[in-house]
């Protein structure tokens, strides 16, 4: 049997806090009944890692896998507060629906 030696994973990249503003908008999302499933589950995401919690802690309290939670994290670093809630390729619907919302898009 081949065995294929295990790869440490790389530490995801630390997020950087949410502003007074993208944390009042990201607490907004998470309880909004209008978001869609995912997106109030990123957004819950994103407030316990603000928080500091550590990634695998996070992936089990909102119950998603240790990737995508990495993947909002990354998001983040890269695209801010709309690209973790939403995707790399958010559907005009989505992005309509949190352009409503008080924060700008910067």
């Amino acid at each position: 049997m081949k065995t294929h030696p295990q790869t440490p994973r790389r530490s995801p990249p630390a997020l950087s806090h949410l502003s007074e503003e993208q944390r009042v908008l990201v607490e907004q999302v998470s309880h909004s009944p209008g978001a869609e499933r995912n997106i109030r589950r990123r957004a819950s995401a994103l407030l316990l890692l603000d928080e500091g919690a550590p990634v695998n802690a996070v992936s089990r309290r909102v119950d998603m896998d240790h990737r995508t939670v990495v993947s909002i994290l990354l998001r983040h670093h890269r695209g801010g507060v709309y690209a973790a809630l939403l995707g790399v390729k958010p559907s005009i619907r989505k992005r309509h629906w949190l352009a409503l919302s008080p924060m700008p898009a910067a």
